[in-house]
């Protein structure tokens, strides 16, 4: 989660937090995981319920976003995986699912401070500074992003089929 942006306190919270994935995405077959000689390496998913950032009503049944919003949620790396493109993998396949299954025109997803720069390289554009209040009397700083998935789109190749009037 980066050192350089969380003391050991935030960190400590945040993992507390977060150690249990959303049942909302696991029932919802929309959590996909990477694994790696039987070690789960990278996991994230997306919902279109209105919960939007880590909450203590994880369990709660949440009401539905605004039309044609997704959430990116659970978004993470196993550290002794970081930069070998498993992130942003787990993230082209949750935004095209979220777009085709979930018929996804905006979507949104909260940052980590370290995650910020990687998420702006795909695309999110920053809405609004956050915190998350955690169990141990911390608060863990982050941000609201948001952007619009392109439609009709080969990721791999980023090229978009444009239509003929």
């Amino acid at each position: 989660m980066g050192g350089i942006y969380y003391t050991p306190k935030q960190i400590a919270g945040i993992t507390a937090k977060i150690e249990t994935v959303d049942p909302h995405l696991i029932g919802d077959g929309t959590y996909y995981v990477i694994e790696e000689a039987g070690l789960l390496v990278a996991s994230g998913g997306w919902t279109t319920s209105a919960q939007f950032t880590l909450s203590d009503e994880a369990s709660q049944p949440q009401p539905q976003l605004e039309s044609a919003t997704a959430t990116i949620r659970a978004v993470f790396t196993a550290p002794s995986h970081a930069r070998r493109g498993l992130t942003r993998k787990i993230m082209e396949h949750a935004e095209n699912r979220s777009r085709n299954e979930g018929k996804a025109e905006r979507i949104r997803l909260t940052a980590t401070l370290s995650g910020l720069p990687f998420y702006e390289k795909l695309g999110y554009m920053i809405e609004r500074p956050t915190s998350i209040s955690l169990s141990n009397g911390g608060v863990f700083p982050a941000v609201q992003m948001s952007k619009t998935p392109k439609r009709n789109c080969l990721v791999a190749y980023d090229v978009c089929e444009r239509s003929v009037a």
